[in-house]
């Protein structure tokens, strides 16, 4: 392979039954997605089948490696690992790696304070939301024709004793007329257990996991504001914070990054994504396309 190629990877699952894949050991890669696929011709019977793909982007030359391993989240003493799959990485860092690249218009993320502009921007878009209630912690901002928001929030659905959740609201607000809620993205999941959790600030753990990983960071400095983790055969950590390119003239650009430390060894980043860039469709680059379309009537109902 060559730094900044994709490959993609397929496991067989029935998550229905609790059992799913997750990666366990990153070493090189960037994990730039994770989707679930059921089986039609399954129905609604329990225990069926679905496909799991994992997208990773080669991000360091030299040797990379991914291991997969299958178990339940309420029983991770019970797993089945994968083999480890060695890779020969080729080449330097690609212009348009996720460490690299220097955006341009877009501002750091900051806290959301009560009372200012983007607490009333953030209100006014989300009271057409019901079912959930969003505390919103972070924003962004980019300054087009109106503003474009991105606000890092923890979500928790009023009527369900489930738990508080992470998410993403990405906001348009239009001068002399009302914020619209463009798209939503959950971090986290209300019910399921084995998922991230809320945001929250930096724990010790945290903190120490993030400056291992940070060894990766070359040519560039990231400083977390907000952490959501997961608990796997180890620990997931998805930080939200601001990436500061070490250049003459930096830009810095609000990120989400996430970082893997396993039971036994050194923490590893695996995920680097502009937070903007999150929207599934590319809308967030493309109001045009978007405001006012379908995506938006079934971004608005959905939890």
């Amino acid at each position: 392979m060559k730094v900044g190629e994709v490959i993609t990877f397929q496991r067989e699952s029935q998550p229905s039954t609790g059992y799913r894949w997750y990666v366990s050991h990153l070493e090189n890669f960037a994990l730039l997605d994770e989707e679930l696929e059921y089986d039609p011709d399954d129905g609604n019977k329990a225990g069926k089948s679905g496909t799991q793909r994992f997208t990773l982007q080669a991000i360091q030359a030299g040797t990379a490696k991914v291991q997969f391993a299958k178990y339940r989240p309420f029983e991770p003493g019970e797993v089945l690992y994968d083999e480890i799959l060695p890779f020969n990485v080729e080449g330097t860092v690609a212009a348009n790696s996720p460490l690299e690249q220097i955006p341009g218009g877009w501002n750091s993320f900051v806290t959301v304070k009560d009372g200012d502009d983007a607490h009333r921007v953030f209100n006014e878009a989300a009271a057409s939301l019901h079912g959930v209630d969003y505390t919103p912690l972070l924003v962004a901002s980019q300054t087009v024709k109106g503003t474009n928001y991105i606000f890092v929030a923890n979500g928790k659905v009023v009527y369900h004793s489930g738990r508080t959740y992470g998410v993403l609201l990405l906001i348009y607000k239009e001068p002399d007329k009302d914020a619209r809620l463009v798209e939503i993205k959950k971090i986290g999941h209300p019910t399921f257990k084995g998922a991230y959790g809320e945001f929250g600030e930096l724990t010790v753990e945290s903190s120490e996991a993030l400056a291992e990983a940070q060894k990766l960071f070359a040519g560039s400095d990231f400083t977390p504001c907000a952490v959501a983790t997961q608990i796997v055969a180890g620990r997931n950590y998805r930080f939200a914070g601001n990436i500061n390119p070490v250049t003459k003239n930096p830009s810095a650009y609000p990120a989400l990054v996430t970082v893997y430390k396993p039971l036994k060894g050194e923490a590893k980043v695996t995920e680097i994504r502009k937070a903007y860039e999150l929207s599934a469709k590319g809308c967030f680059l493309g109001w045009a396309a978007c405001i006012g379309g379908s995506l938006i009537q079934h971004s608005l109902y959905r939890p």
